[in-house]
């Protein structure tokens, strides 16, 4: 689907009193909108294998929609947000990449979402932006952060950036999946400069 730089590619338009659910949305390249994938009121549904690209202001936004599973994602150079979380909870996004926007996560009143094996790199302000400090018990693990700031939470949200040690194949190719790995284009950040002196690809400190 292409678009003009406006409006949305995709929208599924749910209102308050009448949420939408049990929906599928997959196998789709969505380019060229301002809002590339607007989720309005939508319930335990599928967004699988899609790619956004080059949205005026944000590429994937789910609003006011909770127990969704966002799987295989791809969305590359929106010009504000990649992917906006307003009023969502209980959503599983799993896997994919958000690349080369302003802000790469926005979570604006949103909880109980947990963010995994993501690469989330390029972003010029913040790759996560806590808008609110009632975006709590959000939970980030197994994922590849490379921006000049990594994470924003002055509003001080109460999150967590790790998980159970688990043994299984994490996102740089170690044997365990655990937290995440933090990194800055300079290379100096925490995982970049880390001990990991069992080389388990697992900072010890």
């Amino acid at each position: 689907i292409d678009g003009l730089n406006s409006g949305y590619g995709i929208h599924v338009a749910g209102v308050s009193a009448n949420h939408l659910d049990n929906i599928t949305i997959k196998n789709s390249i969505v380019n060229d909108f301002a809002y590339s994938i607007m989720l309005d009121y939508m319930d335990d549904s599928l967004l699988d294998n899609v790619s956004i690209n080059s949205s005026s202001n944000v590429g994937l936004y789910p609003f006011g929609s909770s127990r969704n599973k966002f799987n295989n994602l791809t969305i590359t150079n929106p010009s504000s947000y990649g992917l906006f979380v307003g009023s969502s909870h209980d959503n599983n996004i799993t896997s994919g990449i958000v690349a080369d926007s302003d802000i790469g996560l926005f979570l604006h009143v949103s909880s109980g979402n947990i963010i995994k094996n993501f690469n989330i790199t390029g972003h010029a302000t913040q790759g996560i932006k806590f808008n609110t400090a009632n975006s709590d018990n959000n939970l980030f693990y197994n994922n590849f952060f490379n921006n000049t700031l990594n994470v924003d939470n002055d509003i001080g949200a109460s999150s967590y950036f790790n998980t159970t040690k688990t043994a299984g194949t994490n996102i740089i190719g170690g044997s365990w999946t655990y937290g995440n790995f933090w990194t800055n284009p300079t290379a100096d950040n925490f995982s970049g400069t880390c001990t990991d002196a069992d080389r388990n690809r697992i900072c010890d400190d």
